[in-house]
């Protein structure tokens, strides 16, 4: 089973590798969020201004929900919410959490959220499919 580190911030080598990856059209970002106790409200100061840039930006968010139960596998701890967001490129991504305003809303992330893991994932080029 693979290890995993719940983290709070990007590396910096895995931040700056994402300035020389371009690939055309939208990237999208699966989050894992483990909330502080009692920190989802303060998450929520941050997500729902964060939405509304995104969605200035040109994102979406495509889903959003609670974590409720695990049907395979185990963990010691399960995560609290996923949310899974599109941007309209890695370039737009980049500028949007580099945004003063996102930096100001960003504390109310850091009191809320206890760890985080953040996926960017591709479609498949025949689109969703259940098998490999």
């Amino acid at each position: 089973m693979p290890e995993f580190e719940n983290a709070m911030q990007s590396t910096v080598e895995r931040f700056s590798a994402l300035f020389g990856d371009n690939p055309s059209g939208p990237v999208v970002m699966v989050s894992l969020l483990k909330f502080k106790p009692d920190g989802e409200g303060e998450y929520r100061r941050y997500a729902d201004p964060m939405r509304v840039i995104v969605e200035r930006e040109g994102g979406r968010v495509i889903f959003a929900g609670d974590v409720i139960d695990l049907l395979i596998g185990e963990v010691s701890e399960l995560w609290d919410m996923i949310a899974i967001i599109e941007y309209p490129s890695i370039r737009a991504f980049m500028e949007i959490v580099a945004m003063p305003e996102v930096a100001a809303i960003s504390v109310h992330r850091t009191r809320g959220v206890a760890g985080q893991l953040l996926l960017r994932v591709a479609a498949h080029p025949e689109g969703a499919r259940l098998t490999p």
